[in-house]
């Protein structure tokens, strides 16, 4: 006769089994594979409640995700050396292992603009092609005057810190209805993406950790900066880090003699 076990039991009985059924993802900055717990429904749930948080909703899916990180990686590997673009690689992956292979991508005709259509795309074929890509994550060093700037991917941990404090700081505080409020964002919102990737910098012969300091401190020194200064942060920013990204998420799909392109949200949409 079949053993009866309390809700309890059974709760720990389904945590024990996805403990010895774990995903294998491939992690770029790493260069090699992990065993990952599944995604639970509990998981799914709590990504799909971003959806609804309006228009700052990947601010909060970000947070969301990084907690789902925490609990399904294993002990020997955290979160501070895991990149936003070792992130983007395992939502695909966990995409593909925990929901479905496929997902549909608004996609355009590279030969007729005007030729627009959703496109079914299977995910699984770019995970070799990342597999063999050259990421770059060293370190890249800035000048321009009297300032020396030293950028770097930030990793999953930098990332949860400047979004947390945009939310505490901002988005708790206004009203989505207000365009104007909604418009009094845009800077910070830019200061943030911006800063996270700064990891040191010298001004005339001052050396500066900023890994040790606050992210409103950070942020309140970049709104100094020159504007050359930042024309060049953002360059490179764009150029080295931003590449790599956009090249991870650009896929082609040829469909009757006719190739289309189109680039892979990474939001919470990714996990419908």
């Amino acid at each position: 006769m079949p053993k009866t076990l309390s809700v309890n039991e059974i709760i720990n009985l389904v945590k024990e089994t996805n403990l010895n059924d774990g995903n294998v993802i491939y992690i770029p900055s790493l260069q090699k594979e992990i065993s990952v717990k599944p995604m639970t429904a509990v998981h799914l749930k709590n990504i799909i409640k971003t959806t609804v948080s309006g228009v700052f909703s990947n601010t909060i899916f970000n947070q969301s995700f990084y907690s789902i990180l925490k609990d399904i990686l294993p002990e020997d590997v955290n979160t501070e050396s895991l990149t936003l673009i070792d992130k983007i690689v395992m939502m695909l992956q966990l995409r593909i292992l925990n929901v479905r292979p496929t997902v549909k991508i608004d996609m355009e005709n590279v030969g007729n603009k005007d030729d627009k259509k959703e496109i079914e795309f299977n995910l699984s074929k770019i995970i070799s092609k990342i597999k063999k890509y050259k990421f770059y994550f060293d370190s890249k060093i800035i000048e321009s005057g009297q300032y020396k700037v030293e950028l770097q991917c930030p990793n999953v941990d930098q990332e949860f810190l400047f979004d947390r404090f945009f939310q505490i700081k901002h988005i708790d505080n206004i009203d989505e209805n207000d365009k104007g409020q909604l418009k009094s964002l845009l800077g910070p919102l830019f200061l943030k993406e911006m800063a996270q990737y700064i990891k040191n910098v010298t001004i005339q012969t001052t050396a500066i950790d900023f890994y040790k300091l606050s992210v409103e401190q950070r942020t309140s020194i970049v709104e100094q900066f020159p504007s050359k200064l930042i024309t060049q942060i953002l360059d490179s920013i764009d150029t080295v880090y931003g590449k790599q990204i956009n090249d991870i998420i650009t896929v082609e799909k040829t469909i009757d003699d006719v190739t289309y392109k189109g680039t892979i949200d990474i939001d919470a949409s990714l996990f419908a």
